[in-house]
């Protein structure tokens, strides 16, 4: 499993649990093909309601909300947008990050923080970055 990977390591958890024979819809949907088992077919079965889905991402926000409490302690943002893909796993992915961030993080910085998905997709990188210089250009005429 590769938990620090962009994807959390959720493809991975979910192929080692139904190669070690968990049943899940995530099966169903890859037709037993478990090399292509990928994020969007967890987030897909936890959509329909699979358990072993639902499992999967919340330890995967879970292991993102550790690491988001880091930041905020370091950083002590105002706000986290939650992006990159994972966000599609919906309100299950953001709850595990902020309880995570609220058990992890220094209590005045966790209930001063915005945890948020990012509603522009996997762009939103590429659109902030994009948004950033156009700033700086119209800044200085």
């Amino acid at each position: 499993m590769k938990p620090w990977a962009a994807h959390l390591g959720i493809p991975d958890e979910a192929r080692d649990t139904l190669e070690k024979g968990g049943v899940s819809k995530i099966s169903e949907l890859v037709q037993g093909k478990l090399e292509k088992v990928t994020m969007e077919t967890v987030f897909e079965a936890v959509k329909a309601g699979d358990k072993v889905a639902l499992e999967i991402v919340q330890r995967a926000g879970e292991r993102l909300g550790v690491r988001v409490a880091f930041l905020i302690n370091l950083l002590n943002p105002g706000a986290v947008v939650v992006g990159g893909g994972v966000e599609q796993a919906g309100p299950v992915l953001i709850e595990s990050v902020k309880k995570m961030v609220r058990m992890c993080a220094f209590e005045e910085m966790a209930n001063a923080v915005k945890i948020v998905p990012a509603r522009l997709g996997e762009n939103s990188v590429a659109l902030g970055a994009a948004s950033l210089v156009i700033r700086d250009v119209f800044a200085s005429v």
